[in-house]
């Protein structure tokens, strides 16, 4: 037989989530997202740059492209998926 010591109740047994914590983290996303959202912009006017002096370019230009675009797009697409896998599971956690 409990008594009333044993009993808890629910509410505080949830873990304390500060609401200043989630929207500092979501405006940090979201401004994040924005300034992703300008790289494209930039990088077109690289293009067009290049594209307008036939394809030529500095060495070094020449080679940061070649070598690193691979890579910042396989970083780009990782970092999304597990954000959007995150965001989706956080969501599914909240009732």
């Amino acid at each position: 037989m409990g008594n009333d010591d044993d009993a808890q109740d629910p509410e505080e047994n949830l873990s304390t989530v500060g609401s200043g914590r989630v929207d500092a983290l979501f405006d940090e996303i979201e401004l994040t997202i924005e300034r992703l959202g300008e790289f494209p912009d930039e990088l077109e006017n690289v293009r067009r740059r290049i594209e307008a002096n036939d394809g030529e370019t500095s060495g070094h230009v020449r080679n940061r492209i070649n070598e690193d675009a691979d890579q910042l797009v396989d970083e780009a697409e990782a970092a999304t998926e597990r954000l959007c896998e995150e965001l989706r599971e956080l969501k599914r956690t909240v009732r």
